[in-house]
């Protein structure tokens, strides 16, 4: 579903990833409900968290790497925690352009 969806995502960073933002905020606002993967039965997680576990590697930890979000580690509260924030830089911009009419 992700990548029937992904114009969208990517409009969604566009416009929610000028400044700062969690994965958690950006999977709620960027990633189509009707995209998401179900939660396999025996997950030991939380809807949520699963979910953004899977936005963040299938979408966000790939632009990272590209070069078009930036990514901060924040504090962290367990050991294998790894939070973070994104923001787009300005390659995004450049390389994705929306019009809109």
């Amino acid at each position: 579903g992700l990548q029937q969806t992904i114009a969208f995502t990517f409009w969604k960073l566009h416009t929610d990833a000028d400044s700062w933002a969690t994965p958690a905020h950006l999977t709620r606002v960027a990633w189509l409900e009707s995209a998401m993967d179900p939660l396999p039965p025996d997950s030991p997680f939380p809807d949520t968290t699963f979910r953004e576990w899977r936005f963040r590697r299938r979408v966000l930890d790939p632009l990272v790497w590209f070069g078009l979000l930036e990514s901060r580690e924040l504090p962290r509260n367990e050991r294998w925690e790894r939070p973070i924030e994104v923001r787009k830089t300005p390659l995004y911009d450049r390389l994705l352009r929306f019009v809109l009419s």
